[in-house]
């Protein structure tokens, strides 16, 4: 370790280990001896810190060991300050104030953009060395990295096998990923490491331009709905027509367990944290929308993944594809020429909740719902919310209308109340 300096005749009064050789009876050698089983000692703290950052300690240079080092254990932790490029990238991650799930993600993208700057031999590279070439060079790499896994075994030999590209990355994780990088560079500029952002200016995958934001209509959801579709699709179907009645975020609905159903008077509600508003809401389910959780045990494997080739986005596609939904939109291609590309070709998550907003009155959804309807009277939850706006029960009858769904009642355990059709008739 730089710094640490002794005469070479002291130095030769230890073993290879650092430890004194026998009959060895000297005040310096011991001193370094010491020394060296202490900074040994901090290197395997510094190697289970490190291991607990989820950084890739295989891959980091000693410059950055060290730098780490310094920045863990020296005393003036003022003038220990990160340069490089790869240093700077694992400073921000190590001080974003995410969850865990989102930092590996963010570890996962430095792998990547390590292993890119291994194969243009750059690891030492500075901030401002970083060229717009080379952030559109990492975004082709990002992309199709598959193609480096024969010619660079080396890079990729302490992965698991099923991290390894095989194929190319979506545009929906691409452009992702970029847009982290490019949070990266907008933290270095703001710290002053940088004067400009280079990955604003990354050239962003445009098939088309102005793409309108679609939705299916009643018609066609109902067609969805009863539709006959292969297994493999029977998970996007349910998934796609309960998002479609309940008008969740994707990532509202990524969020939702069990304990966030609940009957009152009856009727069976979703009680979640409405992310866009930071507002806690409540949607009564309609009987087909009841009937879909319920099969699935208010559980959706398949929001696990969204993006990805093989993701909930893509599998939309396919379904309505294969429903026959090929309503035409026109759309701008990059050259600002019109094209008319069927509805499925453009159809994502974001599809189900504008159906549900298109589909519903607008008049309803810009209400605020009753949070009492799901909270005992007196409940401290009755105080930190708003109870104005269209009441629950009148929502359900509401949604139920306007879906042309049938009337139900379910008990406790959310099992329908055959008593109550006869009833309505």
């Amino acid at each position: 370790k730089p710094g640490i300096k002794y005469p070479l005749d002291v130095i030769q009064k230890l073993d290879d280990h650092g430890n004194l050789l026998p009959n060895v009876r000297n005040k310096d050698a011991q001193k370094l001896s010491e020394l060296i089983k202490s900074e040994m000692q901090k290197c395997s703290t510094l190697i289970e810190r490190l291991n607990s950052r989820n950084i890739d300690i295989l891959n980091l240079s000693s410059k950055d060991f060290i730098s780490y080092f310094d920045n863990d254990f020296s005393t003036d932790k003022v003038d220990v300050k990160p340069t490089t490029l790869v240093s700077l990238f694992n400073l921000y991650i190590e001080n974003l104030k995410v969850s865990a799930q989102r930092i590996i993600h963010y570890r996962l993208l430095f792998n990547s953009f390590y292993r890119f700057l291994r194969i243009k031999v750059l690891e030492e590279i500075l901030p401002q060395d970083f060229s717009l070439m080379l952030a559109n060079e990492f975004k082709d790499f990002y992309q199709n990295e598959y193609r480096y896994v024969k010619s660079y075994p080396y890079l990729f030999e302490n992965m698991k096998d099923r991290n390894i590209p095989a194929e190319p990355r979506c545009d929906n994780t691409t452009a992702v990923k970029m847009k982290q990088m490019c949070a990266f560079f907008n933290w270095m500029v703001d710290n002053e490491y940088l004067q400009k952002n280079v990955f604003s200016k990354v050239e962003k995958h445009e098939d088309y331009k102005n793409t309108p934001v679609i939705s299916l209509m009643l018609t066609e959801l109902k067609q969805l709905a009863s539709a006959n579709v292969p297994d493999i699709l029977v998970p996007t179907r349910d998934a796609f027509v309960f998002q479609s009645l309940t008008g969740l975020r994707i990532n509202e609905f990524q969020s939702l367990s069990k304990k966030n159903y609940h009957v009152a008077n009856g009727i069976p509600y979703i009680y979640f944290y409405a992310s866009k508003t930071g507002r806690y809401e409540v949607r009564p389910l309609i009987y087909t929308a009841l009937q879909i959780v319920k099969k699935l045990d208010f559980n959706f494997p398949i929001l696990k993944n969204v993006s990805g080739s093989c993701g909930y986005n893509k599998r939309i596609k396919k379904l309505l594809e294969y429903v026959g939904i090929k309503r035409q939109y026109v759309v701008f291609d990059a050259n600002n020429e019109p094209q008319f590309v069927p509805l499925y070709e453009l159809a994502s998550s974001h599809t189900a909740r504008k159906t549900f907003c298109d589909i519903v009155p607008k008049s309803i959804i810009q209400n605020a719902i009753d949070i009492t309807a799901v909270h005992a009277t007196g409940s401290k939850a009755n105080d930190r919310y708003t109870n104005v706006g269209v009441e629950p029960e009148t929502l359900f009858y509401l949604y139920t209308n306007t879906f042309q769904d049938v009337l139900y009642k379910v008990d406790a355990n959310f099992d329908v109340i055959e008593d109550f059709f006869l009833l309505v008739g």
